[in-house]
């Protein structure tokens, strides 16, 4: 077959989801298809699909004759057509849907197919003309009444237990080829399976387990194709509409948008566009993704080196992060250059030849899959060519070639529009939502039957990533942990805790039934792992499993852990267990007395509060209450408090306003909470969060004046509120997120420092955002889907460079070399599990002079809308602060009155709503202990 029979159609625009992918936007209403379910044909006796071959019954079926212009042809099988549609040219076409499938998979696939009925001019008429089944208003349940009369009239002649497959090909045109949509009752193509029986065909319902037969067997699912494309004058193939429906049969999804139409991969794969190529006629192969996820090829996982890529059989792996990886075959249009195109050159359709990368999602894949929804997202898609020319055109171009079939500029080669595929290049081999995984991939030959491709990475560190099994806890930093120097510690979701050297050499056990995260033990001469354990006992481990004496020690009353700390100052041991008990231990194993003391329900988390004569012990638990004990167990007057809500993250201690004393932190719901030590809310809390949390809070000083802000991430990016409850100016970091893959973790937090905080997100990012909320360097970066517990700044030489490290869900575990290091303190340097930090290790305070710091003060939004602005200020000391607002005509129209802690940004609610639109003149007042000052502001009003 040669190049004239390629057709491309003007006319062609992004349309909607269809079983084919439709030629023409709005040929086809939206359908519900999705992959094989598992069998077609169910039931006792029937084949169980062990069989190499694959036995198919194609259905030849006609309607009643109709005389209508909304339908393509009479409603006859057109035997009058050059060659006449006759059993020989549907013989043809089961050959040449056996030939295309046994090419494509490499032999995997065999088909038989035998064709009912068996007359040479004979098909099943049904008892309604095609507009019945082909109706819009009833597209699916048009297209199941079908499935079903047709295999209802064949039972006599066949039986169903012995196919594995059933192909109804009926009379007319697919709608999905309606050119200038002209024929609205022809039916579109599609896969049909039981779960559509059951919701769309009339009498089915749940229970339903197919179409019965007489044969014992239960037809549960079926693909419905035409006789023919040709309509509106156009030359069109069916060979590309009943390779595109089998694949489904065989499991596969549409990689086209099934939500608006849009091509997805173009003509590069059978299940995007590639029907359509050389129109219809000499459908392209199926893509590297799909060719792996039926199992006809094995790809190779690869890291860095140099390979060659043959056309016919090799397909390179390449890891991005824990759930994102590439795909890289080698595609051509004419192996053999002969210019003809072969039996086997189903590729010759194609726009060009070269090295094709794709950029494999698994979080777009799975249950996405099943749903048929793998690439309605065109910024995310689950299986997405990456376009060497840069250029989206399967998503966002005009309606032109490249926009359908691809172009030759898609392939990488030297000669073409790029060869290079980096993280600085356009497209870069970033993660789908953003973070930089560094990876490079060179192509260094032209288009050949063979061709070398160079793949690298930068900025992970030797030894780099790691896999192991599914994470439940982790990572953390066992600083000295032995001779070899610290160790990373993970804990998978089967329990085992695994050390790890700063050179990933590993792992090392240190745990077996682990049910709390790990933290590090001092014990005054040696380097511990606290470990708790199913069996109830906690641990006090060197690397060699050695222990002090007294340990390990078995929780009274039962239960395990479900977190710990070591209080290193007092040399004891706290762990909360899952009967809902605090217990306390000294460094010899002995039982505090006063301990275990009575928990109000499972806890989210603990703390140490460090007051200025003895500690005190906290504890979050999910009913909404945030707890306080003194080491003798006895509860501190005050506490608990009672934030209220279950969403609960892990409290914190530090002195957050820089006044002397500690102060407790914790989110609740959507608020961030602070109170004294004596269970007393600070000035301006609680304060709203603009979204619920995903994480617990970590402490930060981003914009490095020495006192403490809250850093929440939320649905709607990253929070960092003043010791004062208001937020941070320039925040929150507004960061688009995955809402598919978002959910709350109490376990999760952000590490945060002078100038700086780190911060995961649940797409894989982990993002180093600077005082104003920017990100600079090498960040984000990805680590896979779903990390797991804070990220880490980690210096395991001493040497000042510091590495980056985190781990995702699924056990992918990272480390990166940065060339950023924190000023100082931060929060990732407590490993005790403590969560709290000492005033003598906190940042110096800014020292400040003024009553009211310089561009503090303002209104916002401006113009205020809404019925109400906020006023905000930043007074340098304590004070008290009066605000009045004076209209045009120096009416005042608003007296506000109070007093502010220094050093934080105040915020006041100005209550807008009975003002009439104009300009108004906002007057601040302050006064301290010994000065005062006055500003003015000009705000306007619309309502």
């Amino acid at each position: 077959m040669s190049s004239p029979f390629r057709v491309l159609l003007p006319l062609l625009l992004a349309l909607p989801a269809a079983a084919a992918p439709p030629l023409v936007h709005g040929a086809v209403p939206p359908l519900h298809e999705r992959p094989s379910e598992g069998r077609a044909i169910t039931g006792p006796g029937s084949r169980d699909g062990t069989d190499e071959t694959m036995r198919v019954c194609m259905l030849r079926v006609q309607f009643l004759e109709d005389f209508t212009d909304l339908t393509t042809g009479s409603g006859l099988i057109d035997l009058d057509a050059d060659p006449p549609h006759d059993r020989d040219y549907f013989r043809g076409l089961a050959d040449d849907l056996s030939a295309y499938y046994d090419d494509v998979s490499g032999g995997e696939v065999v088909l038989d197919i035998d064709i009912y009925p068996s007359g040479f001019n004979d098909s099943y008429t049904m008892d309604h003309q095609m507009l019945h089944y082909g109706d819009d208003g009833a597209y699916m349940e048009g297209a199941c009444l079908l499935l079903r009369d047709a295999v209802l009239a064949a039972d006599q002649d066949l039986d169903f237990s012995q196919y594995d497959a059933v192909i109804v090909i009926h009379a007319g045109s697919g709608q999905e080829a309606d050119i200038y949509g002209d024929s609205p009752g022809d039916i579109g193509s599609v896969f049909l399976t039981l779960t559509d029986l059951i919701y769309y065909l009339p009498g089915a319902g749940t229970g339903y387990q197919g179409i019965p037969t007489g044969d014992g067997v239960y037809v549960a699912e079926g693909m419905i194709v035409p006789e023919q494309e040709s309509q509106d004058g156009f030359g069109l193939g069916v060979l590309g509409t009943i390779v595109h429906e089998f694949g489904h049969q065989l499991g596969l999804p549409d990689l086209y948008d099934t939500y608006t139409g849009r091509v997805g991969v173009g003509g590069w794969c059978l299940m995007g566009y590639g029907q359509w190529m050389m129109s219809g006629y000499w459908p392209s192969a199926p893509s590297a993704w799909c060719r792996v996820y039926l199992g006809w090829e094995v790809p190779r996982e690869v890291e860095e080196g140099t390979y060659t890529l043959a056309a016919d059989d090799s397909i390179l792996m390449v890891p991005l992060n824990g759930t994102e990886y590439l795909l890289i075959e080698n595609r051509q249009e004419d192996p053999d250059g002969d210019g003809m195109c072969g039996t086997d050159e189903h590729d010759f359709g194609l726009a060009g030849s070269g090295v094709l990368i794709w950029h494999i999602d698994r979080t777009r894949l799975g249950e996405y899959v099943g749903a048929n929804i793998v690439n309605v997202d065109p910024e995310h898609k689950g299986v997405d060519l990456e376009e060497a020319d840069g250029i989206q055109d399967f998503d966002y171009s005009l309606p032109d070639i490249y926009g359908y079939e691809g172009s030759s500029y898609d392939p990488w080669f030297p000669s073409g529009y790029a060869w290079e595929f980096s993280p600085w290049s356009e497209p870069s081999s970033d993660a789908s939502w953003g973070g930089r995984t560094f990876v490079t991939v060179e192509v260094l030959d032209d288009p050949a039957d063979e061709m070398q491709v160079r793949i690298s990475r930068s900025t992970v560190c030797d030894g780099w990533p790691l896999s192991t099994a599914p994470l439940a806890f982790g990572p953390v930093i066992w600083p000295e942990a032995d001779e070899e120097g610290d160790r990373m510690v993970v804990t998978t979701s089967t329990g085992m805790a695994l050390a790890y050297t700063a050179d990933g050499e590993g792992p090392l056990s240190m745990g077996l039934g682990v049910t709390a995260p790990p933290v590090s033990a001092w014990t005054g001469s040696s380097s511990r792992l606290l470990v708790c354990e199913d069996d109830g006992e906690v641990h006090l481990r060197d690397t060699r499993w050695n222990e002090p004496a007294g340990w390990p020690v078995t929780l009274q009353g039962g239960g395990s852990g479900a977190s710990a700390m070591y209080i290193e100052e007092e040399g004891v041991v706290a762990v909360a267990c899952d009967n809902d008990r605090l217990h306390l231990y000294h460094g010899n194993g002995e039982p505090v007395d006063g301990f275990p003391v009575p928990l109000t329900a499972p806890v989210s988390g603990l703390a140490l509060y460090p007051g200025p004569d003895e500690h005190r012990l906290l504890a979050a638990t999910l009913d909404g209450r945030v707890h306080m004990w003194d080491m003798t167990g006895r509860v501190v007057s005050g506490w608990p408090a009672t934030p209220g809500d279950e969403t609960i993250g892990v409290p914190l201690a530090a002195d957050i306003d820089r006044d002397g004393s500690t102060d407790v932190v914790a989110v609740s719901g959507d608020c961030v909470y602070a109170w004294d030590g004596g269970g007393g809310l600070l000035p301006g809390f609680p304060s709203t969060l603009p979204a619920e949390p995903l994480s617990s809070p970590c402490l930060a000083d981003p914009d490095g004046d020495g006192r403490l802000e809250t850093v929440v991430l939320t649905w709607e990016g990253i929070s960092a509120v003043g010791p004062s409850g208001a937020t941070v100016e320039d925040w929150p970091a507004v960061i688009l997120q995955d809402s598919l893959t978002a959910g709350f973790s109490s376990g999760r937090a952000g590490v945060g420092g002078s100038g700086f905080v780190m911060v995961t997100m649940d797409d894989g990012r982990v993002c180093l955002l600077e005082g104003d909320g920017s990100q600079s360097g090498i960040f984000p970066v990805s680590v896979g889907d779903r990390p797991t517990g804070r990220p880490l700044l980690w210096d395991p030489d001493g040497s000042g460079q510091y590495r980056v490290a985190a781990a995702a869900a699924d056990g992918t575990i990272y480390c990166w070399n940065t060339d950023f290091e924190p000023r100082g303190w931060h929060t990732g340097m407590d490993h005790s599990g403590c969560n709290c930090w000492r005033t003598g290790d906190l940042p110096a305070l800014e020292d400040t002079d003024r009553v009211l710091e310089d561009g503090s003060f303002y209104v916002y939004p401006n113009p205020v809308t809404g019925g109400s602005g906020i006023v905000r200020f930043r007074p340098g000391e304590d004070c008290a602060w009066e605000i009045r607002v004076f209209n045009m005509g120096g009416d005042l129209v608003a007296h506000m009155t109070g007093s502010a802690p220094g050093g934080a940004a105040w915020e006041e609610t100005w209550d807008t709503r009975d003002l009439a639109p104009g300009v108004y003149f906002v007057s601040l007042s302050l006064r301290t202990g010994g000065s005062s000052t006055e500003a003015l502001f000009h705000a306007a009003v619309i309502n």
